[in-house]
């Protein structure tokens, strides 16, 4: 099943078979942008098939070809090519995954299957489910504008007592880029996507030196104690929205990653200009990177109540936005809690691979 969340719908919402040939329908991304897309071609479909040995290793290095072809207008205006290469490279993850998403619906159809396995090792009972979710029901939610114009500066205490502050932006495409980068030069690892994203700016209260967007992975890595390369790490990925099973897990989780933020970083409350609506948070696999000792954590954020009987939810401490593509569901047959990504499914961005007749 779906998240269970009520969805602010795309500014496009219609079955794809009513809006497939009206060019002038726009879709209010998570950025703020109004774009108009198109349905994917046969150019799209090469991008987004896997090689012959199967490998499909930068899904979002082909979305950004993808978007560079599908987008016919952004805010009314029709760009010139090489500028709209550009401009969706640049754009946060959130409002590329909604174009891209729109153009697959009008293409294929909403539905997109989720294979998982309730895995033995977690306690699982190895039942195979395949649940289908509606891409165009998933929840969006508009970017904060601090966090959308400048990112997130936090600070984050080592075990040896340095305060490490950094500057925090949007995945986008250069990003992901950059990351994919820094792992064909073997500069980082597997883990370190999120630090993609991430600025290292000053150690002490002294400016750090950071080179070049294309060296600052290789910087922060190679000048960055591992125990806050892990409370950062989880620090970016609590930036991705997320839904529930329902609403005693939202709590649950919400109230654990709180709880991590306010022992393990700082973050100047004049960063956040307006709360993120919509999703929030992860699961109940949010307990981040093992507890340090020492000192302790830095300084507690300011806000988020308790969620007592009579009190508003507690809101999750750091702005969300975008399309809350990560979602909890429930195995079919023992019910256990599982947390799946249609992002990391191939029908998401190849059901063109798909054998309608012998499947």
């Amino acid at each position: 099943m779906p998240p269970t969340a009520p969805a602010p719908a795309p500014s496009a919402r219609a079955p794809a078979a009513e809006i497939a040939f009206d060019r002038q329908r726009s879709l209010t991304l998570p950025c703020g942008r109004a774009v108009v897309v198109v349905p994917l071609d046969g150019f799209c479909q090469n991008q987004l098939t896997p090689d012959r040995e199967g490998r499909f290793d930068d899904p979002y290095g082909a979305m950004s070809a993808v978007l560079s072809r599908v987008v016919k207008s952004v805010d009314g205006r029709r760009p010139q090519p090489s500028h709209l290469a550009d401009m969706v490279t640049k754009w946060p993850h959130g409002s590329r995954t909604l174009a891209f998403l729109w153009a697959r619906t009008l293409t294929y159809g909403s539905a997109c299957d989720v294979a998982w396995r309730c895995e033995p090792k977690a306690g699982g009972c190895g039942h195979q489910n395949r649940p289908t979710v509606e891409l165009d029901e998933l929840p969006v939610a508009p970017y904060d504008r601090g966090l959308l114009e400048r990112g997130l500066e936090v600070a984050v205490r080592s075990r040896a007592g340095a305060e490490y502050v950094f500057r925090v932006r949007l995945d986008s495409g250069d990003s992901h880029a950059r990351y994919h980068a820094a792992l064909a030069a073997k500069e980082a690892s597997i883990i370190d996507a999120p630090l993609a994203q991430v600025v290292l700016v000053s150690v002490n209260s002294v400016e750090a030196k950071v080179g070049s967007a294309k060296t600052s992975l290789a910087t922060l890595l190679g000048t960055t104690p591992g125990d806050v390369l892990d409370h950062l790490r989880y620090f970016v990925r609590l930036l991705e929205p997320r839904t529930f099973l329902d609403e005693a897990h939202r709590a649950k989780w919400v109230a654990k990653a709180n709880a991590y933020l306010r022992e393990h970083c700082r973050l100047p409350a004049a960063d956040v200009e307006a709360p993120a609506g919509g999703p929030t948070g992860d699961a109940e696999g949010a307990d981040g990177p093992a507890e340090g000792g020492g000192e302790g954590g830095l300084e507690a954020f300011d806000g988020g109540g308790t969620g007592g009987a009579d009190e508003a939810p507690e809101a999750l401490l750091v702005p969300q936005g975008g399309v809350a593509t990560r979602f909890q569901v429930a195995c079919g047959k023992c019910g256990a809690a599982s947390w799946q990504s249609v992002e990391s499914t191939l029908d998401f961005f190849a059901p063109h691979l798909k054998d309608v007749v012998d499947d």
